[in-house]
């Protein structure tokens, strides 16, 4: 029935069934008032309504909204007549609120770059999905949302690991170039439920000397700044600034097996196949390689 009238609702000479169907389309439409309240259920029953503002909560009594709306009111202090553009407003605040956390979070998860919410295209996209949601530019997602949203994980993972036993895992990353170092460091434990853990607690640019003292300290400080205290081990590669800060930290040092696979079977080829041998196939092809080069020249130009 109510798809009908809409049906006839395009029709210009029904003016009548045109207005029905209109009152029938707003009353279907949602209150702005469910944007700021919260329904509340028990044994699938709607019992209560919850304001997100103070959290006080109305007794379901099926008299509509004017008690939720007269509540805003009081709470925001606006004008009788502009409530319901304010509830509007409002309601935009929120939905970019969400989706600039949203999207904070999709670009931390791809491991994206911060730089590719700015896009033209995204934009669009979003735009077309959307018209009331605002981008956020990269300044904003890198601000007071980012620095948020990193204390809001930091503290959730602190609270995981309260009276946990937790073996460590920490190595040294270098780039090529030499010039940027990173010390990454790696907590794992299994927590009341027998469900495992491993979370990096920490990736702390290192700019001093790869040094046991200096890695003992930067360690302590990530331990102490995560309210760690019950460390069962240290897991590492072999060198010997990685045992010495075993060592000067008083915790068992276990030697990554992974890491010693990788040392056996590297100075097994190089026992086995020499470097001269290698660097001689490398010519061999590269020799090739320049063969079917000038063989593609001699027939474009022939």
């Amino acid at each position: 029935m109510y798809s009908l009238l809409l049906h006839l609702a395009d029709h210009p000479s029904l003016s009548y069934v045109s207005t029905v169907a209109d009152r029938r389309t707003r009353r279907n439409m949602p209150s702005p008032v469910w944007t700021l309240f919260t329904k509340q259920y028990q044994n699938g029953k709607w019992i209560k309504s919850e304001c997100s503002i103070c959290h006080k909560s109305y007794k379901n009594v099926n008299s509509g909204t004017s008690l939720l709306i007269s509540h805003l009111k009081i709470q925001t202090s606006m004008p009788v007549k502009s409530s319901l553009p304010y509830l509007f407003n409002r309601a935009d605040i929120l939905i970019n609120q969400e989706f600039s956390q949203c999207l904070l979070d999709y670009v931390i998860e791809t491991n994206s770059s911060f730089k590719s919410i700015e896009s033209p295209s995204f934009i669009k996209m979003i735009g077309k999905i959307n018209k009331k949601v605002k981008v956020p530019s990269r300044r904003e997602i890198c601000g007071s949302l980012l620095e948020n949203s990193y204390a809001e994980s930091k503290n959730s993972i602190i609270a995981d690991m309260k009276d946990q036993a937790i073996s460590l895992n920490t190595d040294m990353w270098t780039n090529k170039s030499g010039k940027i170092s990173l010390l990454a460091i790696s907590a794992h434990f299994v927590n009341k439920e027998w469900c495992r853990w491993n979370i990096i607690i920490a990736a702390k640019h290192f700019v001093r000397r790869h040094t046991g003292e200096e890695m003992t300290a930067t360690i302590e400080k990530t331990l102490e700044e995560m309210s760690v205290t019950d460390i069962v081990g240290l897991t590492t590669d072999s060198a010997a600034s990685m045992k010495k800060t075993a060592r000067l930290l008083k915790i068992e040092h276990i030697p990554c097996l992974a890491h010693l696979y990788h040392l056996i079977v590297s100075n097994a080829l190089n026992c086995w196949v020499s470097k001269h041998l290698i660097k001689s196939v490398k010519k061999f092809v590269s020799k090739i390689h320049k063969i079917d080069k000038f063989k593609l020249y001699v027939y474009i130009y022939i």
